[in-house]
């Protein structure tokens, strides 16, 4: 699967890194992944940045401008993937890493559920009850 690794920052940089991260609704650790993966495709082999992609990112597609918002939908998975994804056949990811790249470890795609719906709980949005097999199960508030 992945190598885990571990880097010192500022406090008020985690601080920033865990504020965004909460406002897309991901984990510390999901957000740096993704970060980091779009910071190296901005980059050329030899940390040079890559300033014809960069340009390309920003003026060729609206999407992708700065100022918008970078939600995506369905097909945002396939551009995702293609992101991640290196050219190298040496660095070839299999299926699994991709998976944990876009949606995290199962820990984290868990967590993020249960931080989800505890929101929605305390917001009164979603309530719980018990199916006739005597399972949890979930509904949504009128």
């Amino acid at each position: 699967m992945g190598i885990s690794m571990s880097i010192t920052l500022p406090e008020d940089v985690v601080d920033e890194i865990d504020n965004e991260a909460g406002n897309l609704g991901m984990s510390r650790s999901e957000y740096v992944r993704k970060h980091l993966h779009a910071g190296r495709r901005l980059f050329q082999s030899s940390g040079k940045l890559d300033r014809k992609m960069l340009q390309q990112l920003v003026e060729d597609d609206e999407a992708a401008a700065l100022q918008d918002d970078l939600t995506t939908d369905a097909e945002g998975t396939e551009d995702e993937i293609l992101a991640i994804l290196p050219t190298d056949k040496n660095r070839a990811a299999t299926k699994d890493e991709l998976r944990t790249e876009i949606f995290g470890t199962t820990k984290e795609q868990k967590n993020r559920l249960s931080e989800a719906l505890d929101y929605l709980e305390e917001r009164d949005q979603i309530s719980y009850t018990v199916n006739n097999n005597g399972e949890p199960v979930i509904y949504k508030n009128d």
